[in-house]
């Protein structure tokens, strides 16, 4: 989802309580934020 890093996207935090990028959505709807989790 095309996002302005500048200003908190009610989308983006919706998704992700920290607001951080990048925030990968699985198949599932869950949301991966932490980045040793994204790694993983």
């Amino acid at each position: 989802m095309p996002t302005d890093l500048a200003a908190e996207a009610p989308e983006l935090v919706a998704r992700n309580p920290l607001a951080q990028v990048p925030t990968p959505i699985r198949d599932d709807g869950a949301a991966l934020y932490d980045s040793p989790v994204i790694c993983e």
